[in-house]
C-alpha cells in the first residue's frame, strides 16, 4: 500500500512539473506557428509618353503602377526590344536614339507578370550642326530647326489660301468659307498664317503641329492668331525663342544675321529657350553673351573670356594661356 502511495505521489509531482514548464514557455514560441500575410502583384500599368511618341534625343521617365499597391514582389527589370532605336535604364528612363518603333518591357523578377509599351521615335527637327573646333564654316548657313512643320505650311500653299469672312461668337474666332469652315489645319488669309483646331476655332499661343512648335499671337500681341516668326520674347517664360521663316520653333544651334545662338534642345520644360553664359555642348564649352545689351545670347568667338580663350568656332581652347 505504501508503494502505491509513493508511486502516486511521484506521478503527481511529474505532472505538476510538466505543467509548470509549459507555463514558463516564452510567448514567442507560439508565434512561430503564425503565417505572415503576403500580397503579390496582380497587374502592371505603365505611364507612357503623349501619343506614344518621342523625338530623337529626348528622354522620358516611364512610371510603373503595381496593383495592389501593397504587393511585396515589386522587383522588376526594364528591357528594350531595340537599343539602336531607344534605350531604357534600370529606373525606366527611356532615351530616344533614332527613328523607329521600339517595345519597352517591364518584367517582374519572379517572372510572374510583365507589361510592354510601344514607342514610336521620330526624327528631331533639322537643327544646325554643332560646330567643330577650327572650322566655323562647317556650321550650316541657315539655322532652321524645323522640318515637318515647314512641309505643312509650304507644300500646298495654294490649297491653304482661304477666302471668306471672319466670324466670332462666345467661344472665339472662326472663318466662314463657301464650303463651311476650316478645321484642324493651317490657313493662309490675306498673307497671314492661322491655325484652326478640331472645333474650327482659331488657335492662339503655343501649338504643336507635325512635331514642331509654333506660336500664334494672343489678343494683346498684335494681330490675334497670326503665326509668329523670328525672335519672340515669351512673357510667360520670361525668355527668348526663335521661330524660323516657316514659324517653327528652333532648337540647337541657330545662325541669325551672321551670329550664332544656342537654343535649348532638351525637353525639360524650357525647350527652345535661348541659352546664355557658359554652355557645354557635345563635349565643348561655348560662351553666350548673358548681358542684355542688344546682343544677348550671341556666341563669342576668337576672343578672351576672362582667362579662357574661345577659338574662331566659339569652342573654348583649354590649353591656351595669355
Amino acid at each position: 500500500m505504501k508503494k502505491k502511495n509513493l508511486f502516486a505521489k511521484a506521478l503527481l509531482v511529474a505532472m505538476l512539473s510538466t505543467s509548470i514548464s509549459c507555463l514558463d514557455m516564452p510567448l514567442n514560441t507560439f508565434a512561430a506557428t503564425d503565417t505572415a500575410v503576403s500580397s503579390t502583384v496582380t497587374s502592371i500599368g505603365i505611364q507612357t509618353p503623349t501619343d506614344g511618341k518621342m523625338t530623337v534625343g529626348d528622354t522620358f521617365q516611364l512610371t510603373p503602377q503595381f496593383t495592389p499597391d501593397n504587393a511585396t514582389n515589386k522587383q522588376a527589370t526594364w528591357a528594350s526590344s531595340d537599343v539602336s532605336v531607344a534605350t531604357v535604364s534600370s529606373e525606366g528612363l527611356v532615351t530616344a536614339v533614332k527613328a523607329g518603333t521600339v517595345t519597352i518591357t517591364l518584367k517582374l523578377t519572379d517572372n510572374s507578370l510583365e507589361k510592354s509599351v510601344v514607342i514610336e521615335v521620330q526624327n528631331k527637327k533639322a537643327t544646325a550642326s554643332i560646330p567643330t573646333r577650327g572650322s566655323a564654316s562647317t556650321r550650316p548657313s541657315n539655322s532652321s530647326s524645323s522640318s515637318g512643320s515647314s512641309t505643312v505650311i509650304n507644300n500646298n500653299t495654294n490649297n491653304s489660301i482661304l477666302t471668306g469672312t471672319w466670324k466670332r461668337d462666345s467661344k472665339g474666332w472662326w472663318f466662314q468659307t463657301a464650303n463651311g469652315y476650316p478645321r484642324n489645319r493651317w490657313g493662309l488669309i490675306n498673307g497671314t498664317w492661322y491655325f484652326f483646331g478640331n472645333d474650327g476655332y482659331m488657335k492662339t499661343g503655343w501649338i504643336q503641329s507635325n512635331n514642331a512648335w509654333y506660336y500664334l499671337n494672343r489678343s494683346n500681341e498684335g494681330v490675334e492668331g497670326a503665326m509668329r516668326t523670328g525672335w519672340f520674347y515669351d512673357s510667360n517664360y520670361k525668355d527668348w525663342f526663335y521661330l524660323d521663316r516657316n514659324g517653327a520653333m528652333a532648337i540647337g544651334w541657330v545662325q541669325v544675321n551672321g551670329t550664332w545662338y544656342f537654343l535649348n534642345p532638351v525637353s525639360d520644360g524650357t525647350r527652345g529657350i535661348m541659352k546664355t553664359g557658359w554652355q557645354l555642348v557635345n563635349g565643348s564649352w561655348y560662351y553666350l553673351n548673358p548681358i542684355s545689351n542688344g546682343t544677348r545670347g550671341a556666341m563669342a568667338a576668337n576672343t578672351w573670356i576672362g582667362d579662357r580663350f574661345v577659338g574662331p568656332d566659339g569652342a573654348w581652347i583649354p590649353n591656351r594661356t595669355r
